[in-house]
């Protein structure tokens, strides 16, 4: 039996070096990162322990921003772990201190991605697209939270909301405040957008209440305002051929196609990524509203373009920016063969929306295109569904095309068969 080669004395130290760096970082120890080498340490744990070391080193004003981008890396698990031990730290010096804010939305957003164990819910983790409306709706209860109004339009971008201690949240004034505020807010905001940015809200303030760091609720008293019926009109057939007539670049070209082919949501699409395509059956899999998994169906248009897009890339998300992925930008969201950035929905909206205002308005000047409204990324998949059911597609097929679970949720796009009004015939 051939003996095993040995080591030499400094291999042996080195060896043992570096299991006492692994079982550091395994356990979570707090002096963990002055020890590690990532370099050293077996792949697994190296992001693990560069996350750490960048968590430690991090400035107090940058944290929340750079847990939010460690709870978006791809490694889920890995990073769920990493945010749990930077975030084990004496409640002593968090809770009385003017940082105390930024460190509740992340400790909440880290158990909100975490186990649902964790939570005692059986809720299932957000998905990740989920995380910046989270992040948003949070970051303007900022401002409310501590007596202030919310910035709106431009002067949102870049922000940071007022940071106040806890103890401003048991404030018996604040409730008083906040209604107003709210109030406010809603007046110059789509109701859907206040009740959700609510509804956030008090998840997390019921969150912080069991961890004991605040006494009361201080939303009481504020009402979820009515949300109006959806008007949304579907496009005619001669106006959705108006729109592949614009001369707009190929990626414009085979998202639009492929929201009006799919019936699908926009923010499904866009999080669709190469390798999750299937291009000979015209279909991708993408998570769906609710954290399901679910396959887009497309047509022959888009099966035309999307070899163009795709451009010989076999992974990564299907609709890049124009440019290079800032420093930051989560790993799931970065071609790793370009190294550009995923289209974010925002970007993609603003964009159908200044090409469509001129067929929009149709009686307008070009001269008062910055006036103009154009439409919206949702009227496609409402226009897509309003055809098939005008078309006499099945109550059971516009169900599996919408993806909704209630045949009530189908009489936005016409009334399903077999469904008449109370006294007809």
């Amino acid at each position: 039996m051939a003996r095993a080669p040995q080591m030499g004395i400094d291999e042996l130290v080195e060896h043992r070096t570096l299991l006492e760096d692994e079982q550091a970082l395994v356990a979570g120890k707090r002096d963990a990162t002055r020890l590690l080498r990532p370099q050293r340490l077996p792949p697994h744990l190296r992001g693990h322990a560069r996350y750490l070391q960048a968590l430690e080193a991090v400035a107090e004003a940058d944290e929340a921003g750079l847990v939010t981008a460690v709870l978006r890396d791809q490694d889920a698990t890995m990073a769920d772990s990493t945010v749990g031990h930077h975030l084990d730290r004496p409640a002593a010096d968090l809770l009385t201190g003017p940082w105390f804010t930024a460190w509740a939305l992340i400790a909440w957003a880290a158990a909100r991605r975490g186990s649902t164990a964790r939570l005692g819910s059986s809720r299932s983790p957000p998905r990740r697209s989920s995380a910046r409306i989270y992040l948003i709706s949070l970051t303007t209860w900022g401002w409310m939270l501590a007596g202030e109004r919310a910035p709106t339009g431009p002067a949102r971008r870049g922000a940071k909301p007022p940071l106040f201690p806890v103890a401003a949240i048991d404030d018996p004034v604040l409730p008083e405040v906040l209604a107003e505020l709210a109030a406010a807010r809603a007046d110059k905001m789509e109701s859907d957008t206040v009740n959700r940015e609510l509804s956030i809200a008090r998840r997390a303030i019921g969150w912080w209440q069991r961890q004991g760091w605040i006494g009361r609720d201080p939303t009481i008293g504020i009402e979820r305002r009515p949300a109006p019926p959806d008007r949304t009109k579907a496009l005619t057939e001669n106006r959705i051929a108006a729109l592949w007539r614009l001369d707009v670049a190929l990626r414009e070209k085979t998202c639009w196609k492929m929201l009006c082919e799919s019936a699908a949501r926009a923010d499904e699409v866009l999080c669709l990524n190469v390798e999750d395509l299937h291009l000979g059956d015209k279909r991708g899999r993408t998570l769906a509203k609710g954290g399901a998994t679910e396959w887009i169906h497309w047509q022959s248009g888009t099966a035309q373009l999307l070899p163009r897009l795709i451009a010989g890339r076999s992974r990564g998300p299907l609709f890049l920016t124009g440019r290079k992925a800032p420093a930051g930008t989560p790993t799931l969201d970065v071609c790793p063969e370009t190294g550009r950035a995923r289209l974010s929905y925002r970007l993609a909206e603003e964009i159908f929306e200044e090409n469509t205002r001129l067929l929009a308005n149709p009686l307008a000047s070009p001269d008062d295109v910055e006036d103009l409204d154009g439409w919206t990324l949702h009227r496609l998949r409402h226009s897509a569904l309003t055809h098939d059911a005008e078309g006499g597609t099945s109550t059971p097929m516009l169900l599996a095309r919408s993806r909704h679970a209630s045949v009530r949720s189908l009489e936005r796009y016409a009334r399903p068969e077999g469904s008449r009004s109370r006294g007809g015939r």
